[in-house]
């Protein structure tokens, strides 16, 4: 699969401190390094909204955080850095082999639906990006070109995206590059893409389809033609 599609599940850290932080959100933090630090993963499992539960499942979850503690280590101190309007929370988290940033998004009901772990870079500034991408209608508008510079200003230089655009079944595919903090047009819709275990979701998504339209059956040998 060649194409990065961006999650509504990935929260990106915005880099500026001072804020305001709901006490409902830290509680949630709170009980997340307790149960992280006791090796208490299907706790924080239970933490998760239903679709998040979907999206990334007990074994997935599992797996990458004992990688992170093997990694990291134990957490030993947690700052807020970045409050959005009480929607999600960014935290930067001093483990006790490096610091990262553990990213929440948490619902009305205190559960955690949507969450993002990434390396905390010293000073960055998101506000500093700058947006030089092109536009031309019938291919990509304006609107479009800001929607995906304001959710990928957050990413590091030489961050690259690749985004296939499907309107009346015709396909225009529009990629961006990052350097030195600003975003351009690239063509790298031939690159290959390294996208971790996001496939499976999709596939989980269109083997659920094509089981509900009778085309496949859940035990079908996968060689079937």
């Amino acid at each position: 699969m060649k194409y990065v599609l961006l999650s509504i599940f990935t929260l990106m850290a915005h880099f500026s401190f001072g804020q305001v932080e709901k006490s409902e959100n830290r509680i949630v933090a709170d009980k997340f390094i307790e149960k992280y630090n006791n090796d208490d993963f299907n706790g924080i499992f239970s933490m998760f909204s239903d679709v998040l539960q979907h999206t990334l499942p007990l074994d997935k979850m599992t797996d990458l955080l004992i990688e992170t503690k093997v990694q990291s280590g134990r957490v030993t101190n947690q700052d807020l850095i970045e409050n959005e309007m009480g929607v999600f929370v960014s935290y930067k988290t001093v483990f006790e082999n490096n610091t990262l940033v553990l990213n929440f998004s948490i619902d009305d009901n205190s559960k955690i639906n949507g969450f993002y772990i990434e390396p905390f870079i010293e000073g960055f500034s998101f506000k500093e990006a700058i947006n030089n991408l092109a536009y031309k209608e019938g291919k990509i508008t304006k609107a479009q070109t800001e929607i995906i510079f304001d959710n990928a200003k957050v990413f590091p230089d030489q961050t690259q995206m690749a985004f296939a655009i499907i309107k009346n079944g015709k396909v225009n595919y529009y990629g961006i590059i990052k350097e030195n903090n600003t975003i351009y047009q690239t063509h790298n819709q031939e690159r290959i893409f390294e996208i971790g275990s996001i496939s499976k979701v999709f596939t989980a998504t269109l083997l659920s389809d094509l089981v509900l339209k009778g085309k496949v059956e859940l035990n079908d040998n996968t060689n079937k033609k």
